[in-house]
């Protein structure tokens, strides 16, 4: 939602999906009219291996230019 917020703000356009095949459909719909698509995927505990899973295989399906590690500004570097 707080997404969806900032993109209604920015008037650029928002899609959510939850799988490989919702991506490629929505990819292909921003595609038209977008030079930029930005793929933001949930926070995960690296013990979620099924989530691992379901958000790599979106990954691989949409194949994107760059990927980029977001981490909060709070995790202490002896823990990460």
């Amino acid at each position: 939602e707080q997404l969806a917020t900032y993109a209604d703000l920015a008037d650029v356009p928002f899609e959510v999906v939850y799988d490989a095949r919702e991506g490629d459909v929505a990819l292909r719909r921003l595609g038209e009219r977008c030079d930029v698509v930005i793929i933001d995927t949930p926070g995960r505990s690296p013990a979620s291996a099924e989530l691992t899973e379901r958000w790599r295989a979106l990954l691989d399906a949409i194949a994107p230019d760059e990927v980029h590690l977001v981490m909060p500004a709070s995790v202490r570097p002896d823990l990460a």
